[in-house]
């Protein structure tokens, strides 16, 4: 149960971060709708400790809760955030959250779960309602918090790397996916050079910007690894792209591939948007700069 009402503390947090990351966006719509789930989960962590009986949340064990990925199932992706989301994206991330927590719940209960009842009945509509009115402490309690660095770049403190840090000024709005600065430890800088999305022939499969920034993206991961790098090392990746309205329209597909190859790992980013491209029919190159521990 501790467990579970890490899982509902965390979800709520990382929904707070949502809406203020929306906010700053002015996405208005949408970040109210983040601080409503904000709120529901808020009201599930209350519900665990009133069912158990706690006066107060408790302590979570040495080294932290320990979840098969890198946060809580149900603590949303940053990366899945983009400036034009409409209000069924959202809705969208929060199932797709909902699904991964009831997994979680069903593999306790599959091993027993110490043989306390699986949490989160409520799901299926068995255990009381799923919302209340606005929390307004909820609320004010996260309007004038400080955004965690962790949460947009923990790839190398998961493995325990600890290679570089990720800078944001006191009082700057968080970014989305992307770091506003990196400061790496020394280790063997690498430099890989702008990367069209033609295959290792040079050649071409698509004239479409999603193919294309799915084989920029490995061609610059295929370029480190024959430095002994992977995606976490790199600091800095520049793009360049001849064509804004397919980029801006194609933003939530290329979130998920920078998702699926980059992980939650986000360098300080630039992009840039020119007339043109050398290398026809190309529409977006990326260069970027890594440091590979010694």
């Amino acid at each position: 149960m501790a467990h579970a009402y890490a899982l509902e503390a965390e979800a709520a947090e990382r929904y707070a971060e949502f809406a203020e990351a929306m906010e700053n966006h002015n996405n208005r719509e949408v970040a109210e709708l983040f601080r409503k789930l904000a709120r529901i989960e808020l009201r599930h962590s209350e519900q665990i400790l009133e069912e158990m009986g706690w006066v107060s949340p408790p302590q979570p064990p040495a080294g932290g809760y320990r979840w098969e990925g890198m946060e809580a199932p149900e603590s949303g992706d940053m990366s899945d955030l983009h400036y034009l989301m409409q209000p069924h994206h959202a809705l969208t991330i929060a199932h797709h959250n909902e699904q991964r927590a009831e997994q979680f719940f069903l593999m306790l209960a599959q091993k027993g779960a110490r043989g306390q009842r699986a949490p989160r009945r409520a799901r299926n509509g068995g255990g009381g309602n799923r919302t209340r009115a606005a929390d307004r402490g909820m609320d004010q309690a996260h309007a004038g918090a400080r955004p965690r660095l962790g949460v947009r770049s923990r790839s190398t403190r998961a493995l325990g790397l600890n290679i570089m840090d990720v800078l944001l000024p006191a009082g700057w709005a968080p970014p989305i996916g992307y770091a506003n600065g990196i400061a790496a430890r020394p280790g063997r800088i690498v430099f890989i050079a702008g990367q069209v999305g033609w295959d290792a022939r040079q050649e071409f499969h698509s004239a479409d910007i999603v193919p294309q920034f799915d084989q920029a993206l490995r061609n610059v991961l295929e370029v480190l690894a024959e430095a002994g790098g992977r995606p976490e090392h790199i600091c800095r990746i520049t793009a360049y792209c001849c064509d804004k309205p397919a980029y801006l329209a194609a933003r939530p597909e290329l979130g998920a591939i920078w998702k699926r190859l980059m992980g939650r790992h986000f360098p300080a980013m630039s992009m840039i948007f020119v007339s043109d491209l050398l290398d026809a029919p190309g529409k977006i190159e990326l260069e970027a700069t890594a440091v590979v521990p010694d």
